[in-house]
């Protein structure tokens, strides 16, 4: 679908929370990391591709005969990872305006 890997995605949001890490921290959070969230959003985007990828293979073997739960399989994976690409965008957006700004 796009040249850009999940896995390297998923590698530069773990330096970020690596790096999230080292800093101190004030107040115990009673929910679950930003970083947990990331990484579960990134799961289910990578099981759509895989489902994806399951569905053409089962529909060009002709395991499956219905073109349209492979289309929306399809369609399913190509919208979930082109967000996942905005909010990697907007992330990384975020992320260069704090590091810009003067203490």
């Amino acid at each position: 679908m796009s040249d850009i890997k999940i896995d390297d995605i998923r590698r530069q949001l773990e330096d970020i929370s690596i790096k999230s890490q080292l800093t101190p921290k004030n107040e115990k959070s009673t929910g679950a990391s930003f970083s947990s969230l990331l990484n579960n959003a990134l799961n289910t985007v990578n099981q759509d591709q895989v489902n994806a990828d399951q569905s053409i293979k089962d529909y060009a073997s002709g395991r499956e005969t219905n073109l349209h739960n492979t289309l929306i399989s399809l369609e399913k994976a190509d919208i979930s990872f082109k967000l996942m690409m905005q909010v990697r965008g907007k992330l990384l957006d975020a992320y260069q305006q704090i590091m810009r700004t003067s203490v």
